[in-house]
């Protein structure tokens, strides 16, 4: 399984769309982006990046996403058809039971 972890550092949108574009999207199966001051512009890239065939798990969690961000990355990231996906917004600025009815996956 391929994980990459970025976590506690307030390094903001543009470092992490950098991040975002430099990954090789074909191989990642989890990605947790915390507590890294992400905002919704952070959201439109992830959903500008590109199809993560693989992905299963993605964590935002401790960041800055409004309901937007939330919304867009529900309804725009493309990520493993195969199997059960996970998002987690833990503790940024939205309802996680409405995100994850978005998703089809359990609150």
């Amino acid at each position: 399984m391929i994980v990459h972890t970025l976590e506690l550092l307030p390094v903001g949108d543009a470092a992490i769309s950098a991040v975002l574009e430099s990954l090789d999207r074909g191989r990642i199966e989890k990605l947790k982006l915390a507590d890294l001051v992400a905002t919704d512009i952070t959201a439109a890239a992830f959903a500008a990046a590109g199809a993560f065939p693989r992905l299963r798990h993605l964590d935002v969690s401790r960041n800055h996403l409004g309901a937007k961000g939330a919304q867009q990355l529900a309804a725009d990231v493309r990520m493993c058809p195969v199997s059960p996906n996970r998002v987690a917004f833990a503790t940024n600025r939205v309802v996680r039971a409405s995100v994850s009815a978005n998703l089809g996956s359990p609150g």
